[in-house]
This record gives structure tokens, C-alpha cells and sequence, in this order.
């Protein structure tokens, strides 16, 4: 029973995107906050990782907490998970898993805190430009009437 509210959790996270996408935008602004506002050297920026790790992590774990039991109490979840014929501990244990699991992964795809958040921005601009660039020329230089410039 344990593995399938696990897997239920998972799976309508995964579906809905509702908790990750808002822990990753929130671990990304707390670095892009912190990097631009401390003009600072590498080796200070270093000494300052650790903790804006610990930091990044207490904040976006608070966050998705809060997300995921705001999801259980909009659809009374509670209600019915304590009704089915199941021990608490194991309702217990599974959410505090499942949260787990998703604070993993919001954490790992974050940048790291120890890197120049500038350097950063650049490289996701030019993969953004890249990845925006295929459709642009596709549709500008199509053999296909759809173009405007035929």
C-alpha cells in the first residue's frame, strides 16, 4: 500500500506539473537574487555556496510542502485517505517520501549556487535563441506558400 500512495502522489505531480516547476522557478530566483546582488569575488562567492545551498533547499522545501498538502486539502484527499482502511504511518511515510523524491528532483535540476549566475544567462539565452531560431527560419524560408516572404 505504501508504494502505491507513493506512486500516486508521483504520478499526479507528474501530470500536472502543479509543485516542480514552481520549486525549480523558485530555487533559480533565489540564485539569480543572490549572484546579482553580491558583485563579489569567485572565492567569496564560493565561501557563500554552502549555505545558499541550505538555503535554496529550506525555502523550496517549505514551498513544495505547502503545495502538496494545498493539493491534498482542495480535493479532501485527507479526508479520504483516513477513511480507506489504511495505517496513518503509512500515509505518513508515503507523503513524507513522495516529497522527498520531489524535492530531489527540483533540486537537481537547479543550477548549482556555485556558479556565476551571469555565466549562466548567457549560455541559457544562446540555447534559447538556438532552439528559437529552427522554427523562425522554417517558417520564413519554406518552400511552402505559408511564408511571407514568398
Amino acid at each position: 500500500m505504501f508504494y502505491t500512495l507513493v506512486r500516486k502522489d508521483l504520478l499526479l505531480e507528474f501530470r500536472t506539473k502543479e509543485i516542480i516547476i514552481p520549486m525549480f522557478t523558485f530555487g533559480l530566483a533565489i540564485i539569480l537574487i543572490f549572484s546579482l546582488s553580491f558583485n563579489a569575488s569567485q572565492e567569496i562567492n564560493h565561501t557563500f555556496s554552502p549555505g545558499l545551498l541550505w538555503i535554496i533547499i529550506l525555502f523550496v522545501s517549505s514551498l513544495g510542502l505547502h503545495r502538496m498538502f494545498v493539493l491534498e486539502k482542495e480535493f479532501d484527499a485527507f479526508t479520504l485517505n483516513l477513511a480507506a482502511p489504511i495505517d496513518r504511518g503509512t500515509i505518513f511515510i508515503s507523503k513524507v517520501v513522495s516529497g522527498t523524491i520531489l524535492l530531489l528532483i527540483a533540486e537537481m535540476v537547479s543550477p548549482p549556487p556555485r556558479i556565476d549566475i551571469r555565466d549562466f544567462l548567457v549560455v541559457l539565452s544562446e540555447i534559447f535563441l538556438a532552439i528559437a531560431k529552427v522554427p523562425v527560419e522554417k517558417f520564413l524560408f519554406s518552400k511552402y506558400p505559408a511564408g511571407p516572404f514568398h
